[in-house]
C-alpha cells in the first residue's frame, strides 16, 4: 500500500507515514498533525524518538504506508494532540 503523497496537506490524523529525503530513510511514524497548508508534518516514531516535527521545506518526501510498517512502541491514538 506505499502511496507517495506530493501535498503533505493530504496526510490525515493516524496516517502512518514513513519521510525519505534524498532517497534514504528519514523518520517512520504515526501523523499526529499536519499544518494546513501542508508545509509540515507532526510524527509519533515509537517510544526512543517519541513525537518531532518535519518540514516538507526540507526536502523530505512522504509515503504512506501500512500500519504493520509501524515502528516499536507506535500505537494507534484516538485523541489529537494538536499541533502546538
Amino acid at each position: 500500500m506505499n502511496e507517495s503523497i506530493e501535498n503533505w496537506a493530504e496526510l490525515e490524523f493516524n496516517d502512518v507515514v514513513r519521510l525519505y529525503r534524498k532517497g534514504e530513510l528519514l523518520a517512520t511514524g504515526i501523523v499526529d498533525g499536519v499544518m494546513p497548508d501542508g508545509s509540515a508534518v507532526w510524527l509519533v516514531q515509537g517510544t526512543f524518538f517519541g513525537r518531532a516535527l518535519f518540514l516538507k521545506s526540507d526536502g523530505a518526501n512522504a509515503v504512506r504506508v501500512a500500519r504493520e510498517d509501524l515502528p516499536a512502541g507506535c500505537t494507534i491514538s484516538t485523541k489529537k494532540q494538536g499541533l502546538t
